[in-house]
């Protein structure tokens, strides 16, 4: 712990010993998971090199690919944005069976939306919304009891089946932007 006190010295002292206490956890893990390995060979087998490339360069290692590697905050967002998708196709396939639809039109523009993240590579299905919004919007806002018609609810169930598809497969397109961690967490 810092003390308000302390010299530059002794802070950084300090964290040299801790540094070097981790490095000793490091090694423990990796010996216990690997033992007839060094802890490079190790961290590179268990694909961590490759995922943490700026924790390769601080232990002086070779193996990170740093310029390539896709860092952990983006491994979140991509996850998060991948959660997005998925929950609103889901909240729009269950409310097509009800007999109330005045906020399908909103729904499909937040659908819509959330098709908009780049690294998702989805924009094709906003291309299948845009002719069909504005039939949806008139429809949903003009009549007393909104309601979509069945073919419209068709092609909302079968537009929403595809991009939950799109979005959980880890192999497509979708994820082409975090392959590298699925690839070393699929290992």
């Amino acid at each position: 712990q810092f003390a308000e006190g302390d010299s530059p010295t002794e802070v950084s002292d300090m964290v040299w010993q801790s540094l070097d206490r981790l490095y000793g956890t490091l090694q423990d893990e990796c010996r216990a998971l690997l033992p007839n390995h060094t802890l490079q060979d190790a961290l590179t087998e268990l694909g961590m090199l490759r995922l943490f490339p700026l924790v390769a360069r601080r232990l002086q290692m070779e193996g990170g690919e740093e310029e390539r590697a896709v860092g952990f905050r983006e491994y979140l967002v991509h996850m998060s944005q991948m959660h997005q998708v998925l929950s609103m196709s889901q909240q729009l396939q269950e409310d097509i069976p009800t007999s109330n639809h005045k906020y399908m039109a909103h729904q499909v523009a937040l659908l819509y939306q959330c098709l908009s993240f780049q690294n998702l590579n989805l924009q094709r299905f906003k291309r299948q919304i845009e002719p069909q919004f504005e039939e949806i919007k008139a429809r949903t806002e003009r009549a007393t009891v909104p309601a979509l018609s069945e073919t419209q609810k068709e092609w909302l169930w079968h537009l929403t089946d595809e991009v939950m598809h799109a979005a959980v497969d880890l192999r497509g397109e979708a994820s082409g932007h975090i392959r590298e961690w699925i690839e070393a967490m699929t290992e």
